[in-house]
């Protein structure tokens, strides 16, 4: 039975033999699968540069970083699907004011580092590829504190 198993298996008879038909589809819908998930990350990055541009124009208008920062990142963060641990960080020079210590003068620049964990890969219960995406984004502040 083996012997007649391993003739069929090598039959040379037309171009390719099922065995590596099998195998080119294997292969080609793994290949697909990788490029999906690829995708996938190239868009969680452009909708976290979206993100960026959007809570540093939220900053620009307020003149300073507070629980509205931190909620409108959390609200856009729904739409990143593959991205987890969101963190985000702001370099400036903070004036205390108003009882807000995190408020940025009128002119001041300020510069938004928006930070995610994505996995790029990971197929069923195997897990994939841990990748880090930053989005950066720069802004002045629009508001004047007296």
């Amino acid at each position: 039975m083996i012997p007649k198993i391993r003739k069929y298996i090598h039959n040379d008879r037309a171009e390719t033999n099922y065995v590596s038909t099998v195998v080119y589809i294997l292969v080609v819908v793994v290949t697909l699968a990788v490029i999906m998930d690829v995708l996938a990350v190239v868009m969680t990055k452009q909708k976290l540069d979206t993100a960026a541009d959007q809570v540093t124009r939220q900053i620009q208008l307020a003149g300073k970083v507070d629980d509205d920062t931190g909620d409108l990142l959390d609200f856009l963060s729904t739409d990143l699907g593959k991205a987890t641990a969101l963190t985000y960080h702001v370099d400036t020079t903070y004036i205390t004011k108003e009882g807000c210590p995190t408020a940025i003068q009128l002119g001041t620049p300020f510069y938004l580092t928006i930070t995610a964990d994505v996995q790029l890969g990971g197929f069923w219960e195997i897990t994939g590829l841990p990748m880090t995406l930053k989005s950066t984004a720069a802004g002045v502040s629009e508001r004047y504190w007296k």
